[in-house]
């Protein structure tokens, strides 16, 4: 028994609570207008912080271990020597007039070398944008070789690329190539016309299932949701890149379940007052729906945050730049949900008249003059 009403404790408090959502909804607006204005701002005169993926780039993958090779240093730790290990490797790409971009932890396995997931970096460097592709290629060709060379993994006597070819320890470092910005940019129109279709898809579901004003309360919710993140991602100068749009793809997933969620108990209150031929009160209706929910919403953001906390603690490869906006988008997801929409759709329902209502006093009428005239 003791178990039960700690359980349920959450849901009690909540539904006594006396807060009106509402009510505040003009306070609620204040927090998210500041934020979107301060991020517009930013974007005007700072603009996004592109990464390679848009402004065109090139990587290679390094095995971190030089045990038995060339090297005087047997391997690095990347929990503690990753300072040195990107010191180490922008000396090769200052050769060059080159810079690391990124470096994020991996892993690598190669059969022939004997490499079975063990550690790696992933370096990511902009290319020279005065040069053309064959040129790139030519830079990331004498990159490779470079890096093969001060990691110790190839004799110093190597001194052309096409020597490598058929050479195994040339695998201890992997040539990534290079993307283009106007490769990205058909990935990026793709993502974007996956996007609104999945969005239109959703708002026709929600205006069959709950109604045209509960579908645009959503949609309206779900452009705060994802003003939010992206000015987030301007304020805090987050990278960004094609990762970018699949958190914004999973914030608008977790931003429509919770609508359906709200307003389906919005529905059911509906009902309720309908059967019973009570007046219509729309904020009682929404405040009662926001706070039957709320747990269930609070519930899910914890679930988010404990997905989004093992995939970082993981070691994922420099999950920042995705798990970022979506922990951003999720806490304006559960922000709007929670403060916004009951508000939002209080103002904007109106409830039908009941037609079965108006013909039955019709057809009472037209009786009462039936029995005047007899």
């Amino acid at each position: 028994m003791s178990k039960n009403k700690t359980r349920f404790s959450l849901d009690e408090k909540i539904q006594n609570s006396k807060f009106d959502f509402c009510k505040n909804l003009k306070w609620f607006l204040i927090a998210p207008l500041a934020i979107i204005i301060v991020g517009i701002v930013m974007l005007c005169t700072l603009g996004f912080n592109l990464g390679i993926d848009f402004t065109g780039g090139s990587n290679m993958t390094i095995y971190t271990n030089s045990e038995g090779t060339f090297s005087d240093f047997e391997s690095y730790d990347l929990d503690t020597d990753m300072g040195k290990l990107q010191e180490k490797i922008n000396d090769v790409l200052s050769d060059f007039g080159l810079s690391i971009n990124t470096i994020q932890k991996t892993t690598i396995t190669n059969n022939n070398l004997g490499i079975y997931t063990e550690d790696a970096v992933i370096v990511k460097y902009q290319n020279d944008s005065s040069k053309d592709e064959s040129q790139i290629e030519t830079d990331n060709d004498q990159i490779h070789l470079a890096l093969l060379k001060e990691f110790g993994y190839v004799d110093q006597s190597v001194n052309d690329p096409s020597d490598l070819e058929g050479l195994d320890e040339a695998g201890f470092v992997t040539n990534g190539g290079f993307t283009t910005a106007s490769g990205t940019t058909e990935t990026v129109m793709r993502s974007v016309i996956a996007f609104v279709v999945a969005l239109a898809v959703a708002l026709i579901y929600l205006i069959f299932r709950f109604g045209f004003v509960s579908s645009m309360t959503t949609f309206l919710t779900l452009v705060h949701d994802l003003l939010i993140t992206a000015a987030v991602m301007v304020i805090c100068r987050i990278e960004i890149n094609i990762s970018f749009f699949v958190a914004l793809f999973t914030v608008l997933c977790f931003s429509i379940y919770n609508s359906v969620m709200l307003f389906g108990k919005v529905k059911e209150n509906l009902k309720v007052s309908s059967q019973a031929n009570q007046k219509i009160d729309n904020k009682q209706i929404a405040n009662s729906a926001t706070k039957s929910n709320l747990s269930h919403l609070i519930f899910a953001v914890l679930v988010m945050f404990i997905i989004i906390f093992m995939i970082t603690i993981l070691g994922f490869a420099n999950m920042g730049e995705f798990t970022f906006p979506i922990l951003v988008g999720t806490l304006a997801t559960f922000y709007s949900c929670a403060f916004m929409s009951s508000g939002l759709w209080a103002i904007a329902y109106r409830p039908r008249k009941k037609k079965k209502n108006v013909q039955q006093s019709k057809s009472q009428k037209k009786e009462d003059v039936v029995e005047v005239a007899e």
